[in-house]
């Protein structure tokens, strides 16, 4: 895709003009892409903007849940931005050129936004302008620009919420970060096991957080936590100051910027679950045909459909299911299907074994009134990986009689692997995400956890974890639900993780985060909010004993 040279309306430099327009409303050109603006995307394209149209932007993404940019190529010359205005998820994308890369205020739906594995390179003003955001950005490389992240231009004194993981910064000839006449508390700036290589300052005028230079012009491994941070919890919490920034030794080699997740769309589909007789259609039971497919070990493609279930699915060591759209290709599970009514033996939709390499990405599970169903059930390696998965809301069908006591996605007993943009929302189920009982690294990315019915995730004896861009959402259909649980578990970290209740609810809750004889655990960048007068009093509290009445920060640790 190509802007002319110089198109018409798009000379101007502050026009911001997008080549692109993602809407909620397909019939109204003027309404914008809001929080009810779900399974949007663009992947695999090139878009072009040739020099003369400063007043261009590539794409305006205003989007909520499930929705990303992937594998966009942006050659922006002289235009405003690539992505003006974002959410949820880009990731894979290169920018070349432009004044900007990414411009955004905080998302539609004021969730936290992901920028994953891409490349910022010549931008003329910075990389990144933003406020708001909540932005966590993962094994990116930013190189030969004057500033890596601003300030949005529009934002005046509007904080932000910036984390950046295993980032490699070279050539950046201002700053690194820099944020001036920022005049919040709420301002918190991560940097975690990134490398910096030639960069005068790395962050300046931060107010009221400290400027900071570099250490040279070798190359060095940094880690720093800019902003509120705490030590300790049950009653012995205290505000302390930030631990000082880590420059490792002179280095020659940048931290690794490979994913640590497979990159399901270009594996080779082998099996086509057709060719064993699913009709997708709703009606029919697809169970026998999918099983069939499934036990083949291989990659199984699902096409858009819904497939009705009356037994568990299970993957094998191998392969797994990939469909491309998880509100367009369902398992469906129909009310009260015999096996799954038993709350005290719940039974899994979807499982995958112990130790299995399996894939699951791109389907919807809507699992309706079953009081003993789990949706997914994983017990895969650390090599295993779930993505794009949907666990239908269920909005409307809630009362009294209309449950399921399990989870919409449990992980359990020597499981793990990479969890990527999933979202449940699932108000029949007690709980969203419950991890338990294993040791197996597990990296969770960009995960909305909303609306069950007793808890949002809960985690159990769970260790080596960690949440990237998390978000919860506590809304008026259970007043008394908080976002996490945990309890003995160790070494788990939480990168920028949002804690919303709806500006609905009436009634108070002192705490996000119960936890109970927990070790080596950090949240590093938090933030509780409503738009309400009812948010979380504080993110943490040890056995319901709140301990500060703290919501947003850089750290806490204990």
């Amino acid at each position: 895709m190509n802007y002319p040279h110089v198109a018409r309306d798009f000379g101007g430099d502050n026009k911001r003009i997008p080549l692109l327009h993602f809407r909620h409303n397909q019939h109204d050109p003027h309404e914008d892409a809001n929080n009810c603006t779900f399974f949007s995307a663009l992947q695999d394209v090139t878009l072009r903007i040739l020099p003369g149209n400063k007043g261009a932007t590539g794409i305006r993404f205003r989007v909520a849940q499930h929705s990303f940019i992937r594998r966009v190529r942006f050659e922006l010359n002289d235009a405003y931005a690539g992505v003006d205005q974002a959410g949820n998820l880009i990731e894979g994308c290169y920018f070349a050129g432009g004044q900007h890369a990414i411009t955004t205020l905080r998302t539609s739906a004021s969730w936290p936004l992901s920028v994953l594995d891409c490349t910022f390179e010549g931008q003329s003003v910075s990389a990144i302008s933003s406020a708001r955001a909540g932005m966590t950005v993962v094994r990116s490389r930013f190189r030969q620009v004057p500033v890596a992240s601003n300030r949005a231009v529009e934002a005046k004194d509007e904080p932000e919420q910036l984390c950046f993981l295993n980032c490699s910064f070279a050539d950046v000839s201002q700053c690194v970060i820099d944020f001036p006449n920022a005049k919040e508390d709420c301002n918190h700036c991560i940097l975690q096991d990134c490398t910096i290589e030639n960069c005068h300052w790395l962050v300046r005028q931060v107010a009221p957080l400290p400027a900071l230079k570099t250490a040279g012009t070798d190359m060095h491994m940094v880690s720093v936590r800019l902003g509120l941070c705490l030590q300790g919890v049950n009653g012995s919490a205290r505000i302390t100051q930030p631990p000082a920034p880590t420059f490792g030794d002179p280095c020659t080699e940048s931290v690794s910027l490979l994913p640590d997740y497979p990159d399901i769309s270009i594996l080779s589909c082998t099996v086509d679950a057709r060719d064993h007789g699913v009709a997708g259609d709703g009606d029919t039971d697809d169970t026998q045909a999918l099983q069939s497919a499934l036990d083949t070990g291989q990659l199984v493609f699902l096409p858009p459909g819904t497939y009705r279930l009356s037994d568990t699915l299970k993957l094998q060591q191998t392969g797994g299911l990939m469909g491309l759209h998880p509100a367009r290709t369902t398992l469906k599970l129909p009310c009260k299907t015999p096996g799954f009514t038993d709350p005290e033996n719940p039974r899994p939709v979807l499982y995958a074994p112990l130790g299995a390499d399996c894939h699951c990405s791109g389907i919807g599970l809507d699992i309706e009134d079953n009081p003993g169903a789990i949706g997914l059930e994983w017990r895969g390696s650390m090599r295993s990986s779930v993505e794009d998965v949907y666990f239908n809301s269920n909005l409307g069908k809630r009362n009294p009689a209309a449950m399921q006591s399990g989870s919409s996605l449990l992980i359990h007993d020597g499981g793990g692997g990479v969890f990527r943009n999933i979202w449940t929302a699932d108000v029949l189920a007690d709980r969203g995400l419950v991890i338990k009982d294993t040791d197996t690294r597990t990296v969770i990315y960009q995960m909305s956890v909303e609306h069950h019915r007793e808890l949002e995730i809960e985690c159990i004896r769970a260790r080596n974890v960690v949440f990237i861009a998390l978000q919860t959402e506590e809304n008026r259909l259970a007043p008394e639900t908080y976002a996490l649980r945990l309890s003995e578990c160790h070494n788990m970290r939480l990168f920028n993780p949002f804690f919303y209740r709806v500006m609905s609810l009436t009634n108070d809750m002192p705490y996000a985060v119960l936890q109970q004889a927990c070790t080596n655990m950090e949240f590093a960048g938090f933030y509780c909010f409503s738009w309400g007068d009812r948010p979380f009093k504080t993110l943490l509290a040890h056995q319901s004993d709140a301990c500060n009445a703290i919501q947003t920060g850089a750290c806490w640790r204990w």
